[in-house]
C-alpha cells in the first residue's frame, strides 16, 4: 500500500506521536526526578547538603511527582483503548515507550501508581525474544556499570 506523504494515515500519525512522546514528554520528568534525587547526594560542604536535599524534595513534591502521575495516568488511559500504543500490534513505538515505562516503574516511584495496563505492556515487551537478546548484548557482564 502506497501512502500519500501529504496525508498520513491515522496509525502513522499515532506512531510518530508515541515515538516522540517517549523522549520529548515522558522522559523529561524522569530525568528531573533523577537530578532531584542526586541533588542531596552530591559532594558538597556538609552544611549545604541539607539545603540541597530540601530543594530536591520540594521540587519532587511540588512539580516532578505530579507530572509523573499526570503522564502515567495519560499513558494508562491511552492503553485502555488498545493493547499497544499503535493499535493491536507491537511496534517500535512500544519499544520506545518501554524505556520511560521501565524507568518510571523501577526508579522514579511510578510503580506505586495504579497503572496495570502500562505494567502489562512493559512485561510483554520484556518477554519478547528480541528484547532478551538485546538486553544480554548490552550488558555482557550481567549488569551495566554506573559511571560517576
Amino acid at each position: 500500500m502506497v501512502r500519500n506523504a501529504s496525508r498520513p494515515c491515522a496509525c502513522a500519525t499515532t506512531y510518530d506521536y508515541w515515538m516522540h512522546y517517549a523522549e520529548g514528554s515522558a522522559m523529561s520528568p524522569l530525568l528531573l526526578k533523577l537530578i532531584a534525587i542526586r541533588l542531596g547526594l552530591a559532594k558538597m560542604p556538609f552544611f549545604v547538603r541539607p539545603i540541597a536535599r530540601r530543594i530536591g524534595e520540594g521540587l519532587q513534591a511540588s512539580f516532578i511527582d505530579p507530572q509523573l502521575k499526570l503522564h502515567f495516568s495519560y499513558i494508562e488511559s491511552e492503553l485502555a483503548k488498545s493493547p499497544y500504543f499503535v493499535g493491536q500490534n507491537f511496534t517500535a513505538a512500544d519499544v520506545q515507550m518501554s524505556f520511560p515505562l521501565e524507568t518510571g516503574t523501577q526508579r522514579a516511584g511510578a510503580g506505586e501508581l495504579p497503572h496495570p495496563r502500562a505494567a502489562g505492556l512493559s512485561a510483554r515487551a520484556r518477554t519478547r525474544a528480541a528484547n532478551n537478546t538485546t538486553t544480554r548484548a548490552s550488558r555482557p557482564a550481567g549488569r551495566a556499570r554506573c559511571v560517576q
